[in-house]
């Protein structure tokens, strides 16, 4: 699968912040960086802490 990574300020020019995730490891990341917030040493925590737009996360098993 493609993988499309964007800088920070890009994605806070966005109207809305569109995640996808297979698997449940990636899961995981997302739901720990999401409760960490700001301290998340992941990239994803701190983008989904500092903004303000409607967020979609869509999971599939892998």
């Amino acid at each position: 699968m493609p993988r499309v990574t964007l800088s920070l300020a890009a994605i806070t020019m966005a109207r809305a912040l569109l995640i996808a995730v297979t698997g449940n490891e990636k899961r995981a990341v997302i739901e720990t960086a999401m409760k960490q917030g700001r301290s998340s040493p992941y990239p994803i925590g701190l983008a989904l802490a500092g903004t303000d737009l409607p967020v979609d996360i869509h999971w599939a098993p892998a």
